[in-house]
């Protein structure tokens, strides 16, 4: 990953995206249940606080995707925090996974 300064949290993200998907959550506890995706009208402000760079590769991303640097599987608690969020490649993401331990997070 590239060092970076991580983008200010928008300022709806807490009702639009946090805190339906912590409610999310408590109602669906069970893991295999995944995740709901409240994240995604932000993928804007990621690409645009990464300057449209994947935060893995540093490579001009012209869509990309919400990257969740802890993954949904291992960290559920984080799956709606701004600061767990990062802009990525698509195909980078998918192939990183649950690697939580094993990819260098500069924030």
């Amino acid at each position: 990953m590239i060092p970076f300064e991580p983008p200010p949290e928008p300022p709806d993200f807490d009702k639009k995206a946090r805190q339906p998907g912590n409610a999310w959550l408590a109602k669906n506890p069970d893991p295999k249940k995944g995740t709901r995706d409240y994240w995604s009208p932000f993928k804007s402000n990621l690409a645009d606080g990464f300057n449209n760079l994947c935060a893995y590769s540093v490579m001009y991303e012209p869509v990309g995707t919400v990257e969740h640097y802890l993954s949904r599987d291992n960290y559920r608690n984080l799956a709606y925090e701004w600061s767990n969020l990062r802009f990525a490649s698509g195909w980078i993401n998918s192939c990183k996974g649950t690697l939580d331990d094993q990819v260098l997070d500069h924030a």
